[in-house]
């Protein structure tokens, strides 16, 4: 029986509750057994048609596939990617705060109230997303297919990491926007490049990238202390929490604020606990939101 638009969002729709109401195999969604049933699907759709749907599911011709022009590993989705990328800027014009956390294996939603994400991870995707109000948006995507990932052609020289923050957060260069990135991305020179497009930045960073401050690297410090160093733009910071954590951002200085936390009133630098908490808080909103390892 031939399908139509209906059935294939209805197809979508069960994809995409199965990453809410995780099994640990499809077959489990249309059990009839009381532990493991799940009425609803079964209400809409059989076992049987779902895995005819999903045998025959393509965005792509497979006979038009040409190895000069289209990349092997995305050919098959690449219009649903075009069409999704062609959208994602239509429909939010994203604030001045841009926040990168880390996320588990593939493509899930990350972010921060009013602050924009760039998301990555080294396994199947890297997107820059935004969060207003809880609702999270993507603005721009990069698929991981390994060593043939396509990163863009704007930045061929720099390193993946500062590539990737590069190549997806080009349309907001030059119009002052502030990411907020972790230390798998920063380093100093990524922050004078994006300095030099009128790009500030705020976010964590590992004293082994090339042109760290030696003394603040070598700096042996009690919990609560704090040492900095400026360069143009730019301040790092290390300061002792638990452990060391280096800071640098463009537009703080290094002086620290009281923060109320349940042992009390600690200080901590600048809006580290606002805005780069977030980052941290990242994985654990994700746990009970996995589509992607559906798809």
């Amino acid at each position: 029986m031939d399908t139509n638009p209906t059935e294939m969002k209805t197809l979508i729709g069960l994809l995409i509750l199965q990453g809410i109401v995780q099994k640990p195999e499809n077959g489990m969604c249309f059990s009839k057994r009381e532990s493991t049933v799940t009425p609803y699907v079964s209400q809409i759709m059989t076992e049987k048609r779902f895995h005819l749907l999903l045998k025959f599911f393509h965005f792509s011709d497979n006979s038009k596939f040409d190895p000069d022009q289209h990349h092997k590993k995305l050919y098959k989705i690449q219009p649903i990617l075009d069409h999704l990328k062609s959208k994602f800027s239509s429909v939010y014009t994203p604030e001045r705060n841009m926040c990168r956390g880390d996320s588990p294996p593939l493509a899930r939603t990350t972010g921060l109230d009013s602050v924009h994400t760039i998301q990555a991870k080294q396994v199947w995707s890297k997107n820059l997303q935004i969060l207003r109000k809880q609702h999270r948006l993507c603005l721009e995507l990069i698929v991981y297919t390994g060593k043939g990932t396509i990163y863009g052609q704007r930045n061929p020289g720099e390193q993946t990491s500062s590539r990737i923050v590069l190549e997806v957060a080009h349309d907001l260069f030059d119009k002052g926007y502030c990411l907020y990135l972790d230390n798998w991305y920063t380093s100093p020179k990524l922050v004078d490049t994006l300095c030099t497009r009128k790009t500030d930045v705020v976010g964590t960073m590992r004293t082994n990238r090339k042109e760290f401050p030696d003394f603040v690297k070598r700096a042996r410090l009690k919990k609560g202390e704090t040492i900095a160093a400026f360069h143009k733009k730019q301040m790092i910071m290390k300061w002792k929490d638990k452990r060391d954590v280096v800071l640098v951002s463009t537009f703080h200085d290094d002086s620290m604020e009281d923060v109320t936390t349940r042992q009390g009133v600690i200080q901590k630098p600048f809006d580290y606990n606002k805005n780069m908490g977030g980052v941290d808080r990242n994985d654990g909103q994700l746990q009970s939101y996995k589509l992607a390892e559906n798809v």
